[in-house]
């Protein structure tokens, strides 16, 4: 069995100036386990009891495109840590 959840806020920080521009700074975190039950016989790993602090900015220049860049610290239940740092390009047609 997989338990998890997540809590995201995100704001326009641009939106009060009236700008055409949007810029909206976030902050997530998650909580995944993808072991949280497992059949009798089978053992569950720590590794697999994530927890996920993730901030970031998108930056629409135009509504129809958007600029990401977001830094995430993933964390397992073995205490080993990872830190990634993404960039994306969107744009919806």
């Amino acid at each position: 069995q997989m338990t998890g959840y997540y809590v995201q806020a995100g704001y326009d920080v641009l939106r009060p100036l009236g700008s055409a521009h949007r810029l909206v700074p976030f902050a997530r975190f998650e909580a995944v386990n993808t072991q949280a039950e497992v059949p009798d016989g089978y053992t569950s790993s720590d590794a697999n009891d994530l927890k996920i602090i993730t901030g970031g900015l998108n930056y629409f220049p135009v509504s129809e495109v958007v600029v990401k860049a977001d830094y995430s610290l993933v964390m397992d239940g073995g205490d080993n840590e990872t830190k990634t740092i993404n960039a994306a390009l969107g744009y919806m047609f």
